[in-house]
């Protein structure tokens, strides 16, 4: 889910993969009870740790903002994120009001790291499961340095793997989830959107359905950070033209990485020796890279960090897909009701009572 990047880098963090380290570790302490292994146990002691380190570190924001050491950019951006925690809060009804009060200053350049795996001939994720958030198709750690040694050893198991930096993650109301130093580095438009998103997970989550809760997120993020520049800023500003800007080229994007997602299914699906289906993996992901470079080079406000990435695997499209899928759903939803987010919300709440399978088939672009 992203480095620190400028607005004109948004399509890098359209794979932001949210980690709910907090939850995972207020489940530690039941967690013996549930049989969970002890890999399972080692990891929730990690995360419960880490997250408690976050938690000792949280100030006030308006201590901090009044700390004369503060920077001046720090404290104009927690002052903006202030007027989007209320705009979130008054204006779309998500529960932002009691979290990101807080801030916490941390000695690494990135919130955390996850850790994402598909396996090779299929499109199919490593998932683990846990206690109350249920099964999640990667795991986070606080340091790159255990994030690689997991990615190791996925990929020594034949996984494809990757490693991708967290920009924020919720604890679904668990915790006062707090503002985090290296979210500094984004531009106000990111950081809208992220405040936007993880205060979407506070709202409404799904238990062991993260394609659906990134993907309906994801959409209210961005419905919500346009409405928010547009009702705040007007639709001349900057910041709303480039909203409307980076929308078209999402859409573009996107349709680019359902069309390789769907190629890969079909091969994969084929009855034909495994040598084959990798060769054929390898043609479909060439060709991808080379659409992908064509496409973004037009691109004005969304610029993939192409050449970043040497090769593409499965659990890259796993994890694009995750966050952009089934926004024609949403959409349809939200203006069968007019842009009433009390009603939409209210909707979505009725889908708890499907099975994960059932909302996935509502998303309709994710490959079979």
């Amino acid at each position: 889910m992203k480095m620190p990047q400028s607005i004109s880098s948004r399509a890098g963090e359209l794979v932001r993969r949210p980690w709910r380290a907090g939850l995972l570790a207020a489940a530690a302490a039941g967690s013996a009870a549930l049989g969970l292994n002890a890999g399972c146990l080692a990891y929730l002691a990690r995360a419960g740790c880490g997250q408690l380190e976050i938690l000792r570190k949280r100030e006030p924001l308006e201590r901090v903002q009044a700390d004369p050491a503060t920077p001046t950019e720090v404290r104009e951006r927690l002052a903006f994120l202030g007027v989007v925690r209320a705009f979130a809060n008054d204006r779309l009804g998500l529960n932002a009001r009691t979290t990101f009060t807080t801030y916490a200053r941390l000695d690494r350049s990135a919130v955390a790291w996850n850790v994402t795996a598909s396996h090779a001939l299929a499109l199919e994720p490593r998932t683990w499961n846990f206690p109350i958030v249920g099964r999640v198709p990667y795991l986070g750690y606080y340091t790159r340095a255990e994030a690689d040694a997991k990615a190791a050893e996925l990929a020594a198991e034949g996984y494809d793997v990757l490693v991708s930096e967290v920009a924020a993650y919720s604890t679904l109301g668990w915790f006062n989830d707090p503002l985090l130093s290296p979210q500094m580095a984004y531009s106000r438009y990111f950081l809208a959107s992220l405040l936007i998103h993880e205060s979407t997970h506070a709202t409404l989550w799904f238990p062991g359905d993260v394609n659906f809760n990134e993907s309906f997120a994801s959409f209210v993020e961005r419905e919500g950070a346009s409405q928010f520049f547009r009702e705040t800023y007007g639709v001349q500003s900057r910041e709303y033209l480039q909203i409307e800007g980076a929308r078209a080229e999402r859409v573009r994007l996107a349709a680019l990485y359902r069309s390789a997602a769907h190629e890969l299914a079909e091969a994969y699906a084929r009855d034909v020796p495994a040598a084959e289906k990798l060769s054929e993996k390898r043609r479909i992901i060439g060709r991808f890279h080379q659409r992908l470079g064509a496409l973004t080079a037009s691109f004005s406000w969304i610029r993939p960090e192409v050449e970043s990435v040497e090769v593409y695997n499965n659990a890259h499209f796993l994890s694009y897909l995750r966050y952009t899928s089934g926004s024609d759903y949403f959409k349809m939803q939200f203006d069968e009701v007019n842009g009433d987010w009390e009603v939409f919300f209210d909707r979505m709440r009725q889908l708890q009572s499907l099975t994960p399978e059932e909302r996935r088939r509502l998303l309709a672009d994710m490959p079979e």
